[in-house]
């Protein structure tokens, strides 16, 4: 028999590291597609691979190990995953909001593969090579499919994390402080400091042109989005340039990254969430 796998179509590595997490903590995560996928050839094989294809040109990176999948066949109307728990909270939003996918896949294991792999690798279901990127769900003969995998990890998940010379009992005060005298730490030298406490924003910084309004937590709940986004606003209103917000905290509700990613891929709001550890001074 022919093997099949759907090619999905993805903005960023971040939207991988969501499944991820929802993968490790519930034992199976569901992946919404906006488009039906009909392929009777992945019914007869029940378990298949679905590879990611990352935006950018990056090439094909993941696979998953798909354990069901389901459709809807005629193409208009949209459905509900399998159970809407097993669905990550950047999709839960979206989902709950929109109701825009149309097929989903249930996924029980994901792979980190060795290399990034072109489309070259896979053929249509006419037995043409892929030379573009493909559409969303569209499905793919795999040429190779003993691809070197390697473990994904919590390691993979492309969150950004500064060690800081500060006090066990440090305050957000202590942190702030620390940060004023030193943006460079948090890696690009070509970072200066505007003001301290302008407006209620913690630190603004300037990169460039550009504005970076930055929100220091030693515990970043959920709410601390809204507050950045605020801040955000005020400068580019103020100021008229670009922006961009930082989070910096020691620890974050994960409901806090799963809504930054969802934001940055469907709205492509400019939030990074980075974290510190202390070490000895």
């Amino acid at each position: 028999m022919k093997q099949y796998a759907i090619i999905l179509f993805v903005h960023s590595d971040d939207e991988i590291c969501a499944h991820y997490k929802h993968l490790k903590q519930n034992g199976v995560v569901e992946w919404g597609v906006y488009v039906p996928i009909k392929a009777d050839e992945l019914k007869k094989q029940k378990t298949f691979y679905a590879y990611t294809y990352i935006s950018g040109g990056k090439g094909i990176k993941y696979r998953f190990l798909v354990d069901d999948f389901k459709s809807n066949d005629d193409g208009q109307k949209t459905i509900p995953p399998f159970d809407l728990k097993n669905v990550p909270m950047h999709y839960e939003a979206e989902y709950n909001n929109k109701n825009v996918h149309k097929s989903w896949l249930k996924i029980k294991k994901i792979e980190k593969l060795n290399k990034i792999i072109s489309l070259n690798d896979f053929k249509n279901r006419n037995g043409e090579y892929c030379s573009d990127k493909p559409s969303r769900g569209g499905y793919w003969l795999v040429i190779d499919n003993q691809f070197e995998t390697l473990n994904y990890t919590e390691n993979d998940c492309p969150i950004k994390k500064l060690n800081l010379p500060l006090k066990e009992n440090h305050t957000e005060e202590d942190l702030e402080a620390f940060l004023y005298k030193n943006p460079k730490k948090l890696g690009d030298n070509s970072l200066e400091v505007v003001d301290r406490q302008y407006k209620y924003i913690d630190l603004l910084l300037k990169e460039d042109k550009n504005y970076i309004v930055v929100e220091l937590k030693k515990y970043a709940k959920s709410e601390t989005l809204a507050q950045i986004i605020d801040y955000i606003d005020i400068i580019e209103e103020e100021f008229c340039e670009s922006t961009r917000g930082l989070i910096i905290c020691n620890d974050y509700d994960p409901r806090l990254k799963n809504s930054i990613d969802w934001l940055k891929k469907n709205h492509h709001v400019n939030i990074e969430l980075i974290t510190y550890g202390v070490k000895n001074k």
